[in-house]
């Protein structure tokens, strides 16, 4: 209960929430005093204090229309609330204005889904930027750093805007923006993006774009848009309300000239009061988005999951869609008359203090396979690289092929030609080399989900049927 006010807190404490929820509860008070058999007068009571809280909303919206000469739904309701007390039925007219605010409510809680969703994006970028300037190294608001400036980035900090490496080396996981779960070598020359997470290592930036021009800017506006954006049924709904509410005015003249009773005229305007129309499309969506949420499935906004009604074909980012987002080691190649036990353990050993996503999944085939070397005399990250490693004398070196280039190992052709084998397979490939020499490649890999065939199986039969 405390997470669902936290999130929707500032809809709660809005007059709008708060004269709803009252409305609802005496509507509910009410009822439960009819049902009980209470002196009737009682429950009338609660019944019409409902209608004056709830009424006056929806009053206040029925007269801005009429100013602008518009027709709308809130006058419709009016009427069959007024019609309603003239007619004695008190309850049913406090019941039909709290579900006119109670769909108006839905829509609240469901920009607040939105904005929540904005925050959480916009809590990526820094707030501020190390910019060295005349030699020296300052700290400036983000929004004061321009195109062309130089920003310095070290370990453990988010990346304040987009830009291009001039110098240094790191470890960048910049799966917010692409989703991508290994981190991601960047070396000069490398494109940057603002709100990616340096993991390791220190870079030199010049700055192409700042604020709402980076990536992350651009994104954050899709989903501005997004959740902005109505659904055609709720612009389909709106228009059938404004030619709905001047039919049911002439029906109910019509009826009162024909039968000349106006309770018979009255009960035109009850019966046709709108609530469905109001309450149906924000209660649809919003049941849309929170059984897919429920499933794991973020719905950006009605316009998207009306859309999906006529869907011919998906694409989808693999990583933790697809597949489970996490690498694994999928295929260990010996070489030089090493088994592959002993590639793994040496491997093991060197990447047993790395916090790499690749170096946690050798570790974890490890101890699969129940090995568990011990720790390594000296331990040594190259950021973007890989690890180096040394125990009892020996040097052991795990990671890429300019890893092995930088410290004099050297590969023949057909261990090459072998790296790009497995590299065309899908496998992200690790060399292992000890003393000098490689022994072996360990092939990583995001493994695909079982339950992806299935799924993808039941969308084809869905589309045929369609």
């Amino acid at each position: 209960m405390l997470k669902i006010w936290r999130r929707y807190e500032a809809v709660i404490k809005t007059p709008a929430f708060i004269i709803t929820a009252t409305t609802g509860l005496l509507t509910l008070v009410s009822a439960l005093l009819s049902l009980f058999g209470v002196t009737p007068i009682v429950p009338q009571v609660f019944a019409l204090i409902a209608v004056a809280i709830g009424g006056v909303t929806i009053a206040i919206g029925a007269v801005r229309g009429l100013l602008k000469r518009q027709l709308n739904v809130d006058e419709l309701v009016i009427i069959a609330i007024v019609a309603s007390v003239i007619y004695g039925e008190y309850l049913s007219a406090a019941f039909v204005a709290f579900m006119m605010l109670f769909g108006n409510i839905l829509e609240d809680f469901t920009s607040e889904r939105a904005k929540k969703a904005i925050e959480d994006l916009g809590k990526l970028s820094p707030v501020t930027a190390c910019v060295r300037r005349d030699g020296r190294d300052i700290d400036i608001p983000i929004r004061d750093v321009a195109p062309g400036d130089l920003v310095i980035v070290k370990s453990g900090e988010r990346i304040p805007v987009d830009g291009v490496v001039m110098s240094g080396r790191a470890s960048v996981n910049q799966s917010p923006i692409t989703g991508e779960s290994v981190p991601v070598a960047k070396v000069t020359g490398s494109q940057i993006y603002a709100g990616s997470l340096n993991e390791l290592g220190a870079l030199e930036i010049k700055t192409t774009k700042t604020g709402d021009d980076t990536f992350l800017g651009k994104i954050k506006h899709l989903v501005e848009d997004a959740e902005e954006s109505r659904a055609p049924i709720v612009r389909t709904a709106d228009r059938y309300a404004r030619y709905f509410t001047p039919l049911i005015l002439v029906i109910a003249a019509v009826v009162y000239l024909i039968t000349r009773e106006p309770k018979s005229s009255l009960t035109v305007l009850i019966v046709a009061c709108p609530c469905a129309l109001v309450m149906a499309t924000p209660t649809a969506i919003i049941a849309g988005i929170a059984n897919g949420a429920r499933h794991g499935i973020l719905i950006k906004g009605g316009t998207r999951l009306e859309l999906a009604g006529n869907i011919t074909a998906v694409a989808m980012d693999k990583t933790g869609t697809i597949t489970l987002g996490e690498p694994q080691v999928v295929r260990i190649v010996p070489l030089n008359g090493v088994s592959e036990k002993e590639v793994l353990e040496t491997a093991t050993i060197a990447e047993k203090l790395s916090e790499h996503p690749l170096g946690k999944a050798i570790i974890k085939k490890g101890k699969e396979l129940g090995l568990n070397g011990p720790d390594a005399d000296d331990f040594r990250v190259i950021p973007g690289q890989g690890v180096i490693a040394r125990l009892n004398g020996r040097t052991i070196a795990v990671g890429t092929q300019e890893l092995l280039m930088e410290n004099g190992i050297s590969t023949s052709a057909a261990t090459t030609s072998l790296v790009n084998q497995l590299e065309s397979e899908g496998l992200t490939v690790l060399p292992v080399a000890l003393n000098g020499q490689l022994i072996g490649l360990i092939g990583m890999a995001d493994i695909v989900r079982d339950e992806v065939r299935k799924t993808i199986g039941n969308w084809k039969m869905e589309g045929s049927k369609g």
